[in-house]
């Protein structure tokens, strides 16, 4: 039982140490990863920034290549570079959204050292949002540029004003209808007394009074 623990533990050591050679390469090689900005509409470019540094005694050639989801695009493929000991470079390309999402976005750093192969993965979160409609800017009724042109609620001037209320309909004003009249007293509109009636307002001939 003892001796099986040992084999676990022994095969832990060796697949970490695995691990970590596999992260940081041939220990000569470093790597570091970003994205500017980190969110941008759909349609809008982001840069994935790449910095490679040789820790070796040796140059280093390595190449690095966009590994992208689907709905995102890359505008370059790889590039190749050479890096000399103790050198540090930076490799940059643009990527484009084409729907909203959240996405992984990951650089394949491959090169060699001392003769072996080696591979580096480095992911950066990347978050495609949908454009902001634009919208109109507010457009001024005419009605509150110039209250004066329209100030009905329909931006309709208001008709003139009638005036007064005739209370005796279309009549002349001073003129009373025959049935408020005395007896005898007739109305004519032309404004002259009826036939054989005088001035005075009683009918009878004319002549002196007293």
């Amino acid at each position: 039982m003892k001796h099986l623990g040992l084999v676990h533990i022994t095969l832990i050591l060796v697949t970490g140490a695995l691990l970590i050679g596999a992260a940081a390469g041939g220990n000569g090689l470093t790597a570091y990863q970003s994205l500017m900005p980190s969110s941008a509409e759909v349609g809008q470019m982001a840069n994935v920034i790449v910095s490679l540094t040789n820790n070796g005694q040796n140059p280093i050639p390595a190449t690095v290549t966009p590994r992208l989801p689907p709905g995102v695009v890359a505008n370059m493929g790889g590039q190749s570079l050479e890096l000399y000991p103790g050198q540090t470079q930076q490799v940059s390309y643009p990527i484009t959204a084409q729907q909203s999402g959240s996405y992984w976005i990951t650089s394949v750093i491959s090169y060699s050292e001392d003769g072996y192969p080696y591979n580096l993965m480095y992911d950066s979160p990347f978050t495609a949002t949908e454009p902001v409609p634009v919208s109109p800017p507010d457009q001024i009724h005419p009605a509150a540029e110039n209250p004066g042109s329209f100030p009905g609620p329909g931006g309709e001037p208001i008709p003139p004003y009638p005036g007064p209320v005739d209370p005796y309909g279309s009549e002349p004003p001073g003129t009373a209808t025959e049935d408020e009249l005395p007896p005898g007293i007739g109305v004519n509109h032309t404004g002259e007394p009826p036939a054989g009636q005088q001035p005075g307002g009683f009918d009878g001939p004319a002549g002196p009074i007293g």
